[in-house]
């Protein structure tokens, strides 16, 4: 994390925006490197891997919107639809991409877009 090494740096985009191009996957390379050090990285990595919110899901009664791609990499296809399955008024669309952060050149991206004007003018 924060490595002038060009492997390391995209290693995480490699997982989170897999299909973007180069720029996007250098922007999200840094957007990285300058939000975090690495000892905050490894920590906040650690923590999201021992989150578990499944058994407060039923505790949310508004309405929800779940996006997820059905090719992700950073987050399993599986685990959106638990999410979504977890919550009573979710509604879960899967998105045809690999992209977990949609650039805008992805064509999900105006999908996931129009979704969520949709959701937010209902």
């Amino acid at each position: 994390w924060g490595s002038e090494t060009l492997a390391i740096q995209s290693m995480f985009s490699s997982i989170f925006m897999p299909d973007a191009a180069p720029e996007y996957q250098k922007w999200f390379s840094e957007l990285q490197r300058k939000s975090a050090t690495g000892k905050t990285a490894a920590a906040l990595m650690k923590a999201i891997g021992e989150v578990d919110v499944s058994e407060i899901l039923p505790n949310v009664k508004n309405e929800t919107l779940v996006l997820h791609a059905r090719n992700d990499s950073a987050i399993s296809f599986r685990q959106g639809q638990a999410l979504a399955a977890g919550i009573a008024n979710a509604r879960f669309v899967p998105l045809d991409t690999s992209n977990h952060i949609l650039p805008e050149s992805d064509p999900a991206w105006h999908r996931a877009s129009g979704l969520f004007k949709e959701f937010l003018d209902a």
